[in-house]
């Protein structure tokens, strides 16, 4: 059992009697930023906090021993401010700091021992979201979206696209389908995958900035976020899901060509319906660097051309809106 991104401050508090009293519980945690508990995971009888400054701490499910520092320190790889943990069987899984490691702790070797989620480690990259399927580990990064066969030992990166200036990608498994959430400053977007997190379908946009954790309570979609509590029936996100991708044509942002390419480019889409239409190119910081495409179209397929002369080599995000659609794809641009 996961208790995801609940954040208490300044005290932590224990009941034993299913909620119905709480008193303060804090003792053994010490140290700066102890107290910031970012996420709660239970394994055998311990309960494991993670903080957001000193690493993790653990106490007996019982609460009968105060709080005590668990696994060695995380500091050498300033993973102290640990961010989401998950225990998969007697495994246990963090995302720690923005250092593109996932650590991983067994009974085997009961310490944390880095795992470059990509090869080579991206320095930056943190983890926001993890979830486990039967066979899969998926983790939401702000780099995009990993998933693990074996327990977290090695990683490899999915195909899921991520809007520009994505800050953090929620996960949550409903039956055998994982959705993954990924808020921006503006909004979010919604993805499904029916395969653990091996490929991936767009539910769409929604002007629903700030959300901090998504859950799914029987048919129910929930969605915690600044200004209160959200709520959307499942079979509504799904049914829209059956809208794009049956209407033909079907709304496509195909992957341009050539890639990577010096310095020019070709970028094809489909449109379903008639519509208002921006393709827009952007750097890896959000900041535009072209538009390609800002005009009323009709239904059917179109191309357009991108010339990156004067801009420097590496990543650009480019972005498909047609009404309330939306895609994107990255392009890689070299000298």
């Amino acid at each position: 059992m996961s208790l995801s991104r609940e954040r208490f401050k300044a005290a932590s508090f224990k009941s034993t009697d299913d909620g119905l009293s709480w008193q303060p519980f804090s003792a053994g945690l010490s140290g700066l930023g102890a107290m910031d508990i970012s996420n709660l995971v239970a394994r055998r009888d311990s309960l494991i906090a993670e903080t957001l400054g000193e690493g993790e701490f653990a106490t007996a499910s019982d609460f009968s021993h105060p709080w005590a520092s668990w696994g060695d320190s995380l500091a050498n790889y300033q993973g102290d401010n640990v961010f989401k943990m998950l225990t998969v069987g007697n495994t246990v899984l963090a995302g720690a700091g923005a250092n593109g490691y996932m650590f991983r702790y067994t009974d085997a070797q009961p310490c944390w021992n880095p795992i470059p989620i990509n090869t080579p480690r991206l320095v930056g990259q943190s983890v926001s979201g993890m979830a486990s399927g039967a066979t899969a580990v998926v983790a939401g990064t702000n780099a995009g979206i990993s998933r693990s066969t074996d327990e977290g030992l090695s990683w490899e990166r999915t195909s899921a696209s991520i809007p520009p200036l994505t800050f953090a990608i929620l996960l949550v498994y409903h039956e055998s389908t994982l959705f993954a959430l990924m808020p921006t400053p503006s909004s979010s977007s919604l993805l499904i995958s029916s395969d653990e997190g091996q490929t991936w379908e767009s539910l769409g946009m929604f002007p629903m900035p700030n959300v901090f954790d998504i859950a799914i309570v029987g048919e129910t979609f929930y969605l915690g976020r600044v200004g209160g509590l959200w709520r959307a029936p499942l079979s509504g996100l799904l049914t829209t899901v059956g809208e794009i991708t049956t209407t033909p044509p079907a709304f496509r942002l195909q992957q341009n060509y050539p890639n990577p390419f010096n310095p020019v480019t070709t970028v094809k889409y489909q449109l379903p319906a008639a519509g208002d239409v921006t393709l827009v190119v952007y750097d890896l910081l959000g900041r535009e660097v072209a538009v390609l495409v800002k005009e009323r179209k009709t239904a059917g397929s179109y191309q357009a051309t991108f010339n990156a002369a004067g801009l420097a080599s590496g990543m650009y995000i480019y972005r498909l809106t047609a009404e309330t659609l939306i895609q994107t794809r990255k392009m890689i641009r070299v000298r």
